[in-house]
């Protein structure tokens, strides 16, 4: 329960009280105290929540991803004006869009570029015997990260 302090002599007075019980001064002009602030209750803040870090090898997978998109595009075009052959174009864009997408799928961590990965790279065994120690490499690196992508 508050009270109500005297101006003059500082006692406490009840509130109801019209004039001081200590030195009868009036309490009219007496300001009662404020309010105790309201109980609060601490209350943490909401967890953050941090989005899955992609592993640094699955990063260096898509940027190759990419450039392998580039050089494939690029022997396509160089072959195709060597050979006069537009069929070379063609087959080496194709391959190019599925790098590309492959490469910008793992860099997002999307769950089907992990499938098109496993796919380029089960196809990358044939190229004895460089090809074959990458796609290795690859497939084992892909079975090991493939949490990330929701698998």
């Amino acid at each position: 329960m508050s009270s109500i302090t005297c101006p003059e002599c500082g006692s406490a007075n009840t509130p109801d009280s019209v004039f001081c019980a200590a030195c009868g001064a009036s309490l009219a002009t007496a300001t009662p105290p404020p309010p105790p602030p309201a109980e609060t209750t601490y209350q943490p803040p909401p967890p953050t929540v941090s989005p899955v870090e992609r592993p640094t090898g699955v990063t260096i997978l898509g940027v190759l991803a990419v450039i392998a998109a580039i050089l494939q595009i690029i022997s396509g075009l160089i072959l195709a004006a060597l050979t006069d052959n537009g069929g070379f174009i063609v087959l080496f864009l194709i391959i190019g869009i599925f790098y590309f997408i492959t490469g910008w799928g793992l860099l997002n961590l999307k769950k089907w570029s992990w499938y098109i990965a496993l796919i380029l790279s089960l196809i990358g065994l044939i190229g004895f015997p460089i090809g074959t120690i990458i796609s290795i490499i690859v497939l084992w690196y892909l079975f090991k990260t493939k949490t990330y992508f929701g698998l």
